[in-house]
């Protein structure tokens, strides 16, 4: 994976279809995947820009199901989450 993708996100995604070399080559004409990963004939999983992410979710009537998001974008939503989870500690325990 590059770094360029490291540093705006990334999106794992498993897809799951009656055709998925069909889908697969069809996404990859649209867009950079990496990591292909088939599982069985009927489910695959990849990798693409967490941006990308969101329209494939929205554009495919198969399955797709996030595993797992990274990049600095996911980290400061983790990051904002636990500073509201320590703000709320810390009001209850004064």
């Amino acid at each position: 994976m590059e770094l360029w993708w490291r540093l705006r996100g990334w999106t794992r995604l498993r897809l799951t279809s009656a055709d998925c070399a069909a889908r697969l080559r069809h996404i990859s004409g649209e867009m950079k995947i990496a990591d292909i990963v088939f599982q069985d004939e009927l489910t695959v999983e990849f990798t693409v820009s967490a941006d990308r992410a969101k329209g494939l979710l929205d554009d495919y009537g198969a399955e797709v199901v996030i595993i797992r998001s990274g990049g600095i974008p996911a980290f400061l939503r983790w990051l904002w989450s636990w500073r509201r989870l320590a703000a709320v500690v810390l009001l209850l325990g004064v």
